[in-house]
């Protein structure tokens, strides 16, 4: 047992009596409590601070956490890695599944992750983008951003489920340049908000951690990490952590990336979204109608690259479809083809 452990067995944990029903709750305001902890760890002798103060915390976290029906929440083992010794707690309580297995005992479902036509699936390596695998997302420019994101939650939420939420990291400034995402506009992408959680990490690097720890934890449907600007591009090594995290977890991380960054080496797969004019409204030729954007395949690990299709979002259906060519343009390529007869 090193220092930092052998002073939190010595020191007593001061909880106030339960409620009924509930677990015990600090019995000091949380400020209060923190800072005397800190002061105390201060005045020792021998023991990390740091290293001892975060073992206090999670242990008071795990007292007030809800109990499995199961058993008894473990205590973590000081001897663990921090990542390792949270998870540890995060398995036990965590109320989807682990190891693949839900809580009912049913295996998690590996359900593809597709655009649902088969014209893409066909150029792409099993069918589906891997779900082990990272895949980048780029804007054609920045203003096309917003098309980017939309296409990236509709792909993700097909995989999306009370039991599998969609974790979203947003690094440095992108929740104040691009914004929060917005509820109904979720559920027109077929994406409950109540199945979204939404990480705001101010440094690259904590946005990385959550990426990867989201990754590991095999909770998660989909994994998306949103990165502002150049000054946060994900580095070679960063990023192939990010790819074992995915492999390791059997979720998917789709990165959406600064359209003038480099590409990611790493990246199973990388794709250029760009916005386009709406379809027609079918009842009022001034109204907008079905969503569109432009999407290439930029790259593919091992599949055909430089592939492009203009698709299109049914609000109805919650699914994408091939854009079909307006009457004008149609037309127009008709007379052409007849013209050169």
């Amino acid at each position: 047992m090193d220092k930092a452990a052998a002073y939190m067995a010595q020191r007593p944990m001061a909880l106030s009596p339960a409620a009924p029903g509930r677990g015990k709750v600090p019995a000091q305001p949380r400020e209060v409590l923190f800072s005397q902890i800190a002061s105390e760890l201060a005045q020792t002798d021998g023991v990390a601070p740091r290293d001892a103060l975060i073992l206090e915390l999670r242990n008071r976290i795990a007292c007030i956490v809800t109990r499995p029906a199961s058993g008894p929440l473990p205590m973590l083992d000081p001897t663990q890695p921090p990542a390792a010794a949270s998870m540890a707690v995060l398995r036990s309580v965590c109320p989807f599944s682990s190891s693949g297995v839900s809580p009912s005992g049913v295996k998690q479902s590996d359900d593809p992750l597709t655009f649902g036509i088969a014209s893409i699936s066909e150029r792409l390596p099993g069918g589906s983008l891997s779900i082990r695998g990272l895949h980048e997302f780029k804007p054609r420019a920045p203003r096309d951003s917003g098309a980017a994101l939309a296409l990236t939650f509709a792909l993700a939420g097909r995989r999306t489920s009370a039991q599998r939420p969609l974790l979203l990291v947003l690094g440095g400034r992108a929740s104040r340049e691009h914004g929060l995402p917005y509820g109904p506009g979720l559920r027109a992408l077929g994406l409950n908000p109540d199945q979204l959680i939404i990480v705001s990490a101010p440094r690259a690097a904590d946005a990385l951690w959550a990426l990867e720890e989201g990754l590991r934890s095999r909770t998660l449907g989909s994994v998306i990490g949103l990165l502002d600007g150049k000054a946060n591009s994900i580095g070679l090594l960063p990023a192939r952590r990010l790819v074992l995290a995915a492999d390791a977890g059997a979720t998917p991380c789709l990165l959406l990336t600064d359209p003038n960054s480099e590409g990611l080496a790493a990246a199973h797969t990388r794709w250029r979204v760009g916005g386009h004019a709406s379809a027609q409204h079918p009842l009022d030729a001034r109204a907008p109608g079905a969503w569109r954007c432009a999407l290439t395949l930029e790259r593919s690990r091992h599949g055909p690259s430089d592939l492009s299709w203009m698709l299109e979002w049914c609000d109805a259906s919650h699914s994408f479809s091939l854009a079909a060519q307006s009457p004008a343009r149609a037309l127009a390529a008709h007379g052409a083809g007849r013209g050169t007869g």
